[in-house]
């Protein structure tokens, strides 16, 4: 069971996608319609927006566009780390805090680059500090992505109220985990038109292609079946939570769709591989280990359970 990749485990409905795939594949499509769609969605306007391949294509063009060092916290999204690799930038990590917060002070010595913020934050699931991500937002000399993947699972508003304050924040959305979109590919920034301009100069001509803009209409008319959905896994997310609470672990705050639990020794992998359960593991150091694993249906979240639970009466696999 794929666990390991923060997918939603509920596929893009097949009436969709015979819809989509209505759309024409013999021409380029332009990315207007879907610029104008989510426009009317975001309550912006279209000069400040601008879809792309994916929020990884996003990610690229931002530091494609601005020839500066990123910088992200310590554990954070991959791809920042991998992509300033690919362009041969420099690239800071500052670690989270005690509380697996971001940590302002440190950050904010740094005195000029691309600062990319995951929030929810992906691995660690939490939500960082408001008042500190407004500081850092406010006093760092440089660019402030802040990245919303998983924004739709937290129950939280998004950064973009304060794009008419901050002329150096960007917004990175996907509609690969809310929407089921992940092997299609559609992602879109949010920002000044300045920034949008300077995003798309260095964009790929249709880069998109005609699934990925057509799905966006039908997204958007069929918006609550999607939330709904969202609501499910947020029921199973608290579910899970509250249930290997009580086997003692130490378990995140998620606001995301996937849970990140510390273990005490690698036993917890043999048991995980054996239930056939893919997941990922993350070493923090001083903060221990970590197992990160996506949110599932309810069959497959009971197998997580049942595995905490042995923990629980054996005191052996955490």
């Amino acid at each position: 069971m794929r666990l390991h990749l923060n997918e939603n485990p509920y596929d893009f409905p097949y009436f969709l996608k015979r819809k989509i795939l209505k759309a024409k594949w013999n021409i380029y499509e332009e990315k207007d319609k879907a610029k104008k769609l989510i426009s009317e969605y975001e309550k912006f306007p279209v000069s400040g927006i601008l879809p792309g391949n994916g929020a990884d294509e996003i990610i690229f063009l931002i530091m494609l566009a601005f020839n500066k060092k990123v910088v992200s916290n310590f554990p954070s999204f991959s791809g920042y780390k991998n992509f300033s690799q690919i362009l041969d930038r420099d690239f800071i990590e500052i670690e989270l805090d005690e509380n697996f917060d971001i940590d302002d002070k440190n950050i904010l010595k740094i005195k000029d680059g691309i600062l990319f913020i995951a929030n929810p934050s992906n691995p660690t699931s939490n939500l960082f500090s408001e008042e500190k991500i407004l500081k850092i937002v406010e006093k760092f000399n440089g660019i402030v992505a802040i990245d919303e993947t998983y924004i739709d699972f937290s129950e939280k508003d998004s950064y973009k109220k304060f794009l008419n304050r901050y002329k150096n924040l960007i917004i990175i959305k996907s509609f690969s985990k809310s929407f089921s979109l992940a092997g299609i590919r559609f992602g879109y920034a949010i920002s000044n038109r300045e920034i949008i301009e300077k995003l798309e100069k260095k964009q790929l001509p249709y880069s998109l292609n005609s699934i990925a803009l057509s799905s966006v209409k039908y997204i958007f008319e069929n918006i609550d079946l999607f939330k709904n959905r969202v609501l499910k896994i947020i029921k199973e997310r608290e579910r899970m939570i509250s249930e290997i609470k009580k086997t003692g672990l130490f378990i995140l705050p998620s606001k995301t769709n996937f849970l990140f639990i510390k273990i005490k020794n690698r036993s917890i992998l043999k048991e995980l591989k054996k239930e056939k359960l893919m997941f990922k593991i993350f070493d923090l150091g001083k903060k221990g280990e970590f197992v990160r694993i996506s949110i599932g249906k309810k069959r497959d979240n009971n197998k997580i359970l049942e595995i905490t639970r042995r923990y629980q009466n054996e005191g052996s696999y955490f």
